[in-house]
């Protein structure tokens, strides 16, 4: 008969026993004659546990079979960009998906980074515009969206959604950057002023906002001033080149 000492040192025994991991899934055999939905289910998880070769054996029939199954499409394009397959396959999985599941952010989401990764800006501008229609808290694909506005010349929306994030982040150096230039780009010089002194008033020992300080107002017929920065910042001015003398010969 146990003593009350084993039996309490048995009950602390399994008390602090640590839980078992959850097994790893078999996907190919979680995948066999499972409806179309618990096979989606099972290329989920099977991606979550790294089978990325299982996933595939799984979506590829799964998107093959049911083209207008739009979550398994997405995933599909999901899937393909860890494998680093065809990006066409990718943009073909995409618009399928957004064609099925026209209020999913999820899609639009995944449709605004890919063609972002792709540089293509206007479908990319499309698709973040749509996404953000759809969750208007995504706000790193909010910030973006200046970016993408400037890439695209779009400068008036550039500018509006650049101040945007810059009134959720006044911190942000890429923002402001940006905003300077397309305000420049654009005409508006005190925009462009206000923005580039900004950055060099926040960190004056920047060599790169020192610069870029610098280089507009040597733009804008002030050399004085343009000295002054690079002086502060600790960047020696290079000396105007003097011409040289005629030749003798």
């Amino acid at each position: 008969m146990s003593s009350p000492l084993s039996v309490l040192a048995l009950g602390l025994v399994l008390t602090i026993a640590p839980t078992p991991p959850a097994p790893t899934p078999d996907c190919a055999q979680l995948a066999a004659n499972a409806s179309p939905t618990d096979r989606l289910k099972v290329a989920r998880a099977c991606v979550s546990s790294g089978q990325l070769e299982a996933a595939r054996v799984i979506l590829a029939p799964l998107v093959a079979h049911f083209p207008n199954f739009g979550l398994a499409q997405l995933e599909w394009a999901d899937l393909l960009g860890k494998l680093g397959g065809p990006e066409d396959e990718q943009a073909r999985a995409l618009a399928a998906a957004a064609k099925s599941e026209p209020r999913n952010p999820r899609v639009f989401l995944a449709s605004c980074r890919f063609h972002d990764r792709r540089q293509d800006v206007e479908a990319a501008i499309a698709s973040c515009s749509r996404a953000l229609e759809l969750r208007p808290g995504q706000r790193d694909i909010a910030d973006r969206m200046g970016f993408l506005y400037a890439l695209a010349g779009r400068d008036a929306e550039a500018i509006a959604a650049l101040r945007e994030t810059l009134d959720r982040s006044p911190d942000d150096g890429a923002a402001r950057a940006h905003l300077a230039e397309v305000c420049e780009r654009a005409g508006d010089l005190e925009c462009a002023r206000q923005s580039l002194e900004r950055l060099f008033q926040k960190s004056p020992r920047s060599v790169v906002h020192a610069r870029r300080l610098a280089r507009f107002y040597e733009r804008h017929g002030q050399p004085e001033r343009a000295a002054a920065v690079l002086k502060r910042s600790g960047e020696t001015p290079r000396p105007a080149m003097r011409p040289l003398p005629p030749s003798r010969n």
